[in-house]
């Protein structure tokens, strides 16, 4: 891969140069220049080149994994936190507002219920079983008489 993009560099860097100097003409001392030049490329340079690049790379990839763990630590790390203890905020606010809606509930339940029984003491026998033949006789809930 890399001496596909050498090459091509290489061949628009010609290509410019000769078009400069000598109107883009072709000779073939051009070639054997352009062929000793590769040669002398291979012979000398490569593996110093290709040490090079492969550090580049590395150094590259460090430098990256580096920031992207920064970034991840000190960017998405903390808004993880603020959003887990957001919802286990609300998650508590949620539960302690169910739990006094249930205990309201059952207070007034309670004070229904105690009421009930203060004015079913008050209410004369006879609209009290009048009331109970009308429950029975158009609700589906049916109540004791007592």
């Amino acid at each position: 891969m890399i001496e596909i993009m050498f090459w091509l560099v290489q061949a628009a860097f010609i290509y410019f140069i000769l078009y400069k100097v000598n109107e883009g003409v072709l000779r073939i001392y051009v070639f054997l220049s352009l062929f000793c030049g590769y040669a002398m490329f291979k012979a000398l340079f490569e593996q110093a080149y290709q040490r090079i690049n492969n550090m580049m790379f590395y150094w590259v990839h460090a430098l990256y994994t580096f920031v992207s763990r920064i970034i991840f630590y000190c960017v998405v790390k903390p808004i993880q936190l603020v959003l887990s203890v957001l919802l286990l905020l609300l998650t508590a606010i949620y539960r302690t507002i169910v739990y006094l809606v249930n205990v309201i509930r059952t207070i007034f339940t309670l004070l229904a219920k105690w009421m009930w029984a203060i004015i079913k003491v008050l209410i004369p026998k006879k609209i009290l079983h009048f009331f109970y033949f009308i429950l029975k006789k158009y609700s589906k809930i049916i109540r004791k008489k007592n």
